[in-house]
């Protein structure tokens, strides 16, 4: 049992690490460029909507993460068996 522990919680940090800077590079990697193609002109405001959303979105988790990552862990939020 212990083994199977480790074995997820070894599984569950590399997927944490490997998508997290993805998740970001995704929202910015579309939502500044078509912020910049729109005031050139070259994208529709359907777009930019879209862009913005996911460039607040972004903005949003990055905040909460900042805020929550100088807040002390109580501990496990359940024991296990």
């Amino acid at each position: 049992m212990k083994f199977a522990r480790v074995l997820f919680s070894v599984a569950g940090i590399y997927g944490i690490v490997a998508l997290f800077p993805q998740y970001f590079a995704e929202k910015f990697v579309f939502g500044l460029p078509t912020v910049l193609l729109y005031l050139q002109g070259r994208v529709a405001a359907a777009i930019l909507v879209a862009a913005l959303v996911d460039l607040a979105l972004g903005l949003l988790f990055l905040a909460a993460y900042k805020i929550t990552a100088s807040v002390p862990s109580r501990g496990p939020v359940w024991e296990p068996a």
